[in-house]
């Protein structure tokens, strides 16, 4: 066994397979590691109505890093913290899609809004997160400097087309040392595992940071190991080999080996 306290995972295309399940390997590994003590704790841009059926199916008992880290729960059932964004917050950022011609979306208090559901008393209700996408990625990528020009909100992607605007300081890195703090474990003892940008700095915060192998290039060039996709049960490989010092099937690749095939 290893000195690994805490795990923290991403869902979709890290621990979710592209139907949104859990496969049955990785369910058994997860709930291997649960029963040994260790903390298992869902680290996604999802809120807690869309993130409750996983972390009920796996039969844990641990807090989550919910929105990008602006929502940290205790259980479902038990709010530790939250970080909102104003309507007038969300009125700026929903203008600059408009502009751009992006598709939108937002999390509520009570969930997930569509642009289609969107109406003018959106700009009177808080919002936890709103996301922008375009099919052309230069159009994301210009509402991201111009977001990131207003020197006011965190912003991340979770895939090349989207971009996930969350309120200032907020991440899940920050999600994941306040959980740490609240359960007294060290940062040094967590092994996280992602595939995008708004997994980086949490991998990066991480003792292990471990990538899957459909990880998005900088977020495998940043971690320190990487496993197999999250079609092939990259979870469950990466606890196999690092918590219960399993043999890893050859599927685990290290940072250095990565980096020198890269382009």
């Amino acid at each position: 066994m290893s000195d690994i306290r805490l795990l923290a995972v991403d869902l979709d295309n890290t621990l979710l397979t592209a139907e949104k399940k859990i496969s049955a390997k990785n369910k058994y590994w997860i709930q291997k590691t649960e029963e040994q003590g260790i903390k298992v704790v869902l680290a996604t841009g999802r809120g807690v109505e869309r993130t409750r059926e996983f972390w009920e199916e796996l039969s844990l008992n641990d807090p989550l890093v919910l929105v990008n880290g602006a929502e940290l729960w205790k259980t479902p059932g038990e709010l530790l913290e939250r970080h909102t964004l104003t309507g007038e917050e969300a009125k700026i950022l929903i203008g600059l899609a408009l502009k751009n011609k992006a598709g939108y979306w937002g999390y509520n208090l009570e969930g997930m809004v569509r642009s289609s559901d969107w109406t003018e008393k959106m700009y009177i209700q808080r919002w936890l997160k709103i996301g922008f996408k375009h099919e052309d990625i230069s159009v994301i990528q210009r509402l991201k400097k111009e977001v990131q020009s207003l020197n006011h909100y965190a912003v991340t992607q979770s895939g090349p087309l989207n971009l996930e605007i969350s309120p200032w300081g907020t991440s899940k890195a920050y999600g994941l040392k306040k959980i740490c703090a609240y359960l007294q474990i060290d940062l040094d003892s967590v092994m996280a595992i992602g595939d995008n940008l708004n997994d980086l700095e949490m991998i990066q915060t991480a003792g292990l940071g471990v990538a899957v192998e459909n990880a998005d290039k900088r977020l495998k060039l940043a971690a320190d190991a990487l496993t197999a996709s999250n079609e092939a049960d990259g979870v469950a490989e990466a606890i196999r080999r690092y918590i219960f010092k399993a043999g890893s099937k050859g599927l685990e690749v290290r940072k250095n080996e990565f980096a020198s095939k890269k382009d």
